[in-house]
Order: C-alpha cells, then structure tokens, then sequence
C-alpha cells in the first residue's frame, strides 16, 4: 500500500467512524408550565364597578350635540370586554394615552368593559363611536347608563 492509499484508507475510516459516532445533542428547554387559573370568586353586582378611571390628557374634537340631553341617562362608547381585568385594563391604559374622554374598565355580566365617555346625548356618543372606530376599534357601540 503507498503513502497515498493509507492516507485515503485513514481519512475514509475517520469519516466513517465521525458518521457513526453518538452525537452530542441538548435537550429543548421544557414548555414553561402555565400559571395556575384564578379561582377565586369575584362578586357580582347589579350596577357596573367601576374599577379603573382616570382623566386622559390628550384632545380629540368632541361633536357637538344636536339633541336635547337626557336628564336621567348618560352616554359611553364600549370599545372591548374580556374575561381578563389584565388587557381591560391595558387597552384603557392605551385610550387614555390618546383620548381627551374618562375611560373606565367596569365589571359586568363576568365581563371586564372597556368604556369611553360621558356624553349627555346619544348623538354625541354616536359621533365619537364613528370617530374611535375609525382608529382601530371596529366593534365600538354606544351604552346608555342610568344615571
């Protein structure tokens, strides 16, 4: 056998043995175990909790209302409900950053509900509903609230 051959017959070996050897892998890190769910009882009651509310510093024009107001009743623009209080309470934390309107997260129905304003007529509840629709909240609709 050359030099040639055994160098040939060596490298050949070597590949061979690399191609069969164990190799070295790593484990994926587990899944991380979901937290366990709230089960605690929250009450509910029969008039909306008001359970955040703080005054915006933004502006949005207002419309201007065209209607007589309603002396017992007062206008709101729900914009999200969820079962979480955590994103109610993120997207009222995002509106109040652009909105020149009171947003509150209130607990209804099991639902945490996201809503905006204090409109004396459903005008100009309606006017802003368009107007919030129109910036990323399609599902908005206007809630009359006894006062």
């Amino acid at each position: 056998m050359t030099v040639r051959g055994g160098f040939l017959w060596a490298l050949g070996a070597v590949l061979i043995w690399a191609a069969c050897a164990p190799r070295q892998t790593t484990q994926p890190a587990p899944p991380p175990t979901p937290a366990a769910p709230d089960t605690t009882q929250v009450p509910v009651a029969k008039e909306p909790v008001i359970i955040f509310e703080e005054e915006p510093t933004a502006s949005v024009p207002k419309a201007e209302p065209s209607e007589e107001a309603t002396p017992n009743a007062r206008f709101l623009v729900q914009v999200f409900a969820s079962r979480s209080k955590e994103r109610a309470e993120i997207i009222a934390s995002d509106l109040k950053q652009v909105q020149d309107f009171p947003v509150y997260v209130m607990f209804e129905d099991d639902l945490y509900k996201v809503r905006i304003g204090d409109f004396q007529t459903r005008k100009e509840a309606e006017g802003f509903r368009d107007y919030i629709r129109g910036r990323g909240y399609p599902d908005a609709f206007v809630v009359e609230m006894k006062r």
